[in-house]
């Protein structure tokens, strides 16, 4: 009897200490990108429709989650349908219009319903499942393009106890042309910050130097439109337009000659030592990026020759 009440007490903690971890839903912006309607004209499925008259989804529908799924990205990733209900045997339509900055680099989508789906992707017909409760994975990087994007899924309930629609997607960017850079002598208050207005900084350009590779990633230099002299400093930004919830996220930069790296404000990196400047350094930028404009602002002093700038990001976002 001593033993059992020694240890009932320890058992107790522990199952306190499990049942109080919580798990982050998708945010509400992303959440209410998703619209459904119950009838759809021709072209419902691809970029430049009039979805005028469609709804928000609703969400945490009461269907049976695939074993897949972790209790977090069940948290996150909730079952979705339209708000007046079932519509038993009459398709439903859903569309998420998705903006991406260049060609992603990767990109994957997880699709499950109750009953059926059919899977477009601006427009074309991507793939099926007939079988309720099903999921299947489709590559879709190379449908996606630069600019607006429309995932859309027909869904259709057959049988009663249960209906909605699951879709999962991870899209990885990475941003690693000379395109988007812009650059200053004199920055002017907040220049790090995302919302800070640079219309009146100059576009950088490419440098003359040859891109840089170093494991296998190539690097392509930036520069100010004229060299600004020896002992100088110039400043660069770049905003990365993120559509979705970042999960994963790195940056290498490299600097000629020294440099201090920016996220969003935040001082992520100080290299001082000129011999230094072509040794890439990587951070993770998971924590620092959120849905939305993201600004990358590095500040280069040069010592001698033009004021270089190498760096990529790469980021992995779920929609």
């Amino acid at each position: 009897m001593w033993q059992r009440a020694f240890i009932s007490p320890v058992i107790v903690l522990l199952t306190t200490a499990a049942c109080a971890q919580t798990f982050v839903p998708m945010p509400r912006e992303l959440a209410q990108r998703w619209l459904c309607s119950t009838s759809a004209a021709e072209g419902w499925s691809a970029p430049g429709y009039d979805a005028r008259g469609w709804v928000h989804v609703t969400y945490d529908i009461p269907a049976g989650y695939p074993s897949w799924m972790t209790p977090a990205q069940q948290a996150r990733h909730r079952f979705m349908w339209h708000p007046a209900g079932a519509n038993r045997m009459h398709p439903v339509y859903f569309r998420r219009t998705l903006t991406l900055d260049n060609k992603p680099t990767a990109a994957m989508l997880k699709v499950c319903a109750d009953d059926q789906f059919r899977l477009f992707v601006n427009g074309q017909l991507i793939g099926e499942e007939k079988r309720a409760g099903q999921t299947r994975r489709f590559d879709v990087a190379a449908v996606l393009h630069p600019g607006a994007n429309v995932i859309g899924v027909e869904a259709t309930d057959i049988a009663p106890w249960g209906y909605g629609l699951l879709v999962v997607g991870e899209i990885t960017q990475t941003w690693g042309d000379r395109t988007g850079w812009r650059c200053a002598r004199k920055p002017g208050r907040l220049w790090t910050a995302s919302g800070f207005d640079d219309r009146r900084w100059a576009a950088a350009v490419a440098d003359r130097a040859p891109d840089i590779v170093v494991e296998d990633q190539s690097y392509a230099c930036v520069t100010t439109p004229t060299d600004i002299g020896d002992f100088a400093t110039a400043y660069f930004r770049k905003v990365l337009a993120v559509d979705g919830l970042p999960v994963a996220g790195s940056l290498t930069v490299l600097g000629d000659d020294s440099y201090e790296l920016y996220v969003n404000g935040k001082l992520l990196a100080v290299q001082k030592r000129p011999e230094q400047s072509y040794v890439p350094f990587e951070t993770d930028l998971t924590d620092k990026l959120h849905h939305g404009r993201n600004a990358l602002a590095v500040k280069v002093t040069n010592t001698w020759g033009p004021a270089r700038l190498y760096c990529v990001p790469t980021v992995t976002m779920e929609l």
